[in-house]
C-alpha cells in the first residue's frame, strides 16, 4: 500500500508527500522492513528530481536493510546519472555494478548508450552494442567503420580492437540481455549524433539483415531516412540509395 502510494506521489513530483509518507511508514509499521520495490521508487525518483542528497541516503538505507540492489536499481542509477548530466560517470558505474554482480537491464546499458554519445565515445558505445549482440549474430564491424572510429578518436586504427575488447570480461556478463527496437534506434542516433555515419549505416543493415525488432513493421525505416539524409549531406547520396534499396526490399 505505501508502495504505491508513493509511487502516486512521485509521478506527482509532490516531493513532499513523498518524503512524509515515507517517513510515516517508517514510524508507523516498523515492524514491516520496507522491501527493495519501495526504495526502487524512491531512488529513481530522487535522481530524477536531482535530489543527490536524498538518492545516497536511499541507497545507505537499502544497504541498512539488507537488501540486494536488482536491475531495476541498476537501470535508475544509470538513468539517473544520464538525465542529469553526469555523462562521465555512466560507464565507470555500469562497469563497477557489473562487477559486484548486480545485473544491468537493456533500458540500463539504452540508456548508457545515450550518455556515451552524448560523450562523443563511438568506441565506448560500440564496445557495448559488441557486447549485447554477441550471443546473437555478432556485428561484425566493417573496416570502414574501423577506421572511422579511429579518426573520431584519434588513435591508430590498429588499437581500435584493443580499445574495444576493453574490459571484455566484465561485459560478458550482459549475455542474454534481448535486444529491443529502443536500443537499435538510440545506438543508430547516438553513431549520428557522434558524427560516425559509417557505424550508423553498418547498425541500420545489421538490423535489416537480422530482422531484428522494429523491421516487420517498418519503424527500421525512420532510422533509414536520418542516415540516408545523413549521406546526403555529406555528399554520397549512392550510400543513400544503397541503404536504401536495402531497407526497402527486406522490410517488404
Amino acid at each position: 500500500m505505501h508502495s504505491s502510494l508513493i509511487h502516486k506521489f512521485t509521478l506527482l513530483n509532490d516531493d513532499t508527500s513523498v518524503k512524509s509518507t515515507y517517513q510515516s511508514y517508517r514510524t508507523d509499521t516498523p515492524q514491516n522492513s520496507p522491501d527493495l520495490i519501495l526504495f526502487n521508487i524512491l531512488l529513481t525518483y530522487f535522481l530524477r528530481t536531482k535530489q543527490s542528497h536524498d538518492s545516497l541516503h536511499t541507497l545507505h538505507e537499502l544497504d541498512k536493510h539488507d537488501l540486494s540492489p536488482d536491475s531495476y536499481t541498476a537501470t535508475a542509477v544509470i538513468y539517473g546519472l544520464v538525465q542529469n548530466g553526469e555523462t562521465a560517470s555512466a560507464e565507470p558505474t555500469s562497469l563497477r555494478l557489473l562487477r559486484n554482480k548486480i545485473p544491468l537491464s537493456i533500458h540500463a546499458v539504452t540508456a548508457l548508450i545515450t550518455g556515451l554519445s552524448h560523450n562523443r565515445d563511438a568506441i565506448g558505445m560500440m564496445r557495448w552494442i559488441r557486447a549485447i549482440l554477441l550471443p546473437y549474430p555478432p556485428f561484425q564491424i566493417p573496416r570502414s567503420s574501423l577506421e572511422e572510429l579511429a579518426a573520431l578518436s584519434r588513435v591508430p586504427v590498429e588499437d581500435v580492437p584493443t580499445l574495444l575488447n576493453q574490459h571484455a570480461e566484465v561485459l560478458g556478463q550482459l549475455s542474454g540481455i534481448v535486444p529491443d527496437y529502443k536500443f537499435y534506434s538510440t545506438c543508430v542516433i547516438g553513431f549520428l549524433r557522434t558524427c560516425a555515419l559509417e557505424c550508423a549505416d553498418a547498425m541500420v543493415r545489421y538490423m535489416v539483415e537480422h530482422r531484428v525488432d522494429g523491421v516487420q513493421d517498418g519503424r527500421v525505416l525512420v532510422l533509414m531516412d536520418r542516415v540516408c539524409a545523413a549521406w546526403n549531406r555529406c555528399g554520397k547520396e549512392d550510400r543513400g540509395e544503397s541503404l536504401r534499396e536495402l531497407c526497402t526490399k527486406e522490410s517488404k
